[in-house]
């Protein structure tokens, strides 16, 4: 497919987000922020002030520091084993971006019972 159609297909997969983001219900909460302070300086503020502020920042800034950093590696180590560029394309796009769907189907089906209930209990709860 080329590049061309693959964007256009990309374009019309956004208007589904569009027209969710359109039909979805106003959120209900605070007066938006009159400031430039209350928008981006209090939430820092905020953010900074809780305990274990800085260790949860440092965990998402270092968490993946080891992949990025032998992800430059593991192209050319390919390719000097002797893989050819379609078939590293193959396996590390391909059957990587399947996994990454199963994981999710997966984690969706263990976690459907606890939404399940988690639901049930919100309805009953409400009437």
């Amino acid at each position: 497919m080329p590049w061309s159609r693959v964007y256009g297909v990309m374009a019309l997969l956004m208007i589904v987000g569009i027209i969710a983001t359109w039909r979805a219900p106003r959120a209900r909460g605070g007066a938006a922020p009159r400031t430039i302070a209350d928008a981006v300086v209090k939430p820092f503020v905020d953010f900074f002030s809780r305990k274990g502020a800085a260790a949860a920042l440092a965990f998402v800034m270092l968490y993946r520091i080891g992949d990025t950093i032998a992800g430059g590696m593991v192209l050319p180590f390919l390719i000097k084993l002797g893989f050819s560029n379609s078939q590293i394309g193959f396996w590390n796009k391909g059957v990587g971006f399947a996994a990454t769907i199963q994981r999710c189907h997966v984690w969706a089906a263990a976690w459907w019972p606890v939404w399940r209930a988690s639901l049930l209990a919100d309805l009953r709860a409400r009437s």
